[in-house]
C-alpha cells in the first residue's frame, strides 16, 4: 500500500536552469529546444556552446548523445533507445542518427528513423528555441506571493495526464493518496500520472511526502524535471 501526503504551497520564486543568452559566435543551434511528440509527451534538446548535446525523450531525464555533427543549418546526432508512444505495448526502436534542419533561427525540424518489429517508420517533429533565462535574481530581495493550496479544490484541481490510463488517486481528509494495486512502476504502465490543471510560472514548492520502504513514486516539475 502506498500513501502519498501532499501539502503544497506555491510561491513566486523558482528559476529553472537553462542556457545562457546566445553568443553570436556560437553555433545557430546553441540553446534549448522544446518539441511535443504525437502522444503529447515532451522532447527537449540542449546544445551547449562547446557543441555537446543532451536529449530528453518522452520520459526520464536529459542524457548525452554521441556522433554530433553541426553545420550551418543542419545537425545530426545518435542516441539509441526505445519508446512506447501513447503508453502502448509496442516499442519503437531508434537505432539510426537523428537529423535536424533549421527552418528559421528559432524553429528546428527533427527527423527520426524508428523501427517497429523490423518495419521502419519516419517521425518528423518541429520544436521552438526556448528563450534564454534572465539573470538569476537576488533571492534576498524576492518577495513571496500569497500561498496557493493545490488541494483546496479537492480532485477538481487535478487531471490525469493521459485520459486513457487508470486514475489510482483519491483525496481523503486532506491527503492525496494512491492505494491502487499497481505493480508496473514503469513510465509506460497502465496507471496515469496526476498533474495540476493550473499552470504556474516562477514558484517555490513545499510538500510533505510519505512513501513506504521499496515504494516508487516521484514528482515532475513543469513536466520535465524529475525530483
Amino acid at each position: 500500500m502506498k500513501q502519498i501526503t501532499l501539502k503544497i504551497i506555491l510561491f513566486l520564486l523558482l528559476q529553472i536552469s537553462g542556457c545562457s543568452p546566445k553568443d553570436p559566435d556560437t553555433s545557430p543551434f546553441t540553446g534549448t529546444w522544446a518539441f511535443r511528440l504525437p502522444d503529447g509527451y515532451p522532447v527537449w534538446l540542449g546544445v551547449e556552446p562547446d557543441s555537446s548535446v543532451t536529449l530528453l525523450w518522452s520520459i526520464g531525464g536529459a542524457n548525452p548523445v554521441t556522433d554530433v555533427v553541426l553545420n550551418d543549418d543542419e545537425i545530426s546526432f545518435y542516441r539509441g533507445f526505445g519508446w512506447q508512444p501513447f503508453g502502448k505495448k509496442d516499442t519503437f526502436l531508434i537505432r539510426k542518427p537523428v537529423t535536424g534542419k533549421l527552418i528559421h533561427k528559432d524553429l528546428l525540424r527533427l527527423t527520426v528513423y524508428q523501427t517497429l518489429r523490423g518495419v521502419q517508420d519516419t517521425l518528423v517533429i518541429e520544436g521552438k528555441r526556448m528563450p534564454p533565462l534572465p539573470v538569476k535574481p537576488d533571492l534576498s530581495r524576492v518577495r513571496l506571493g500569497k500561498p496557493v493550496d493545490l488541494l483546496e479544490e479537492g480532485m477538481d484541481g487535478w487531471i490525469i495526464t493521459d485520459p486513457d490510463k487508470i486514475n489510482g488517486w483519491k483525496l481523503e481528509e486532506g491527503i492525496l493518496k494512491n492505494e491502487s494495486t499497481k505493480t508496473n512502476f514503469s513510465a509506460y504502465g497502465s496507471y496515469g500520472n496526476l498533474r495540476t490543471i493550473k499552470e504556474f510560472h516562477d514558484f517555490e514548492l513545499t510538500l510533505d511526502y510519505n512513501i513506504p520502504v521499496r515504494g516508487n513514486s516521484g514528482k515532475y516539475l513543469r513536466g520535465a524535471y524529475e525530483v
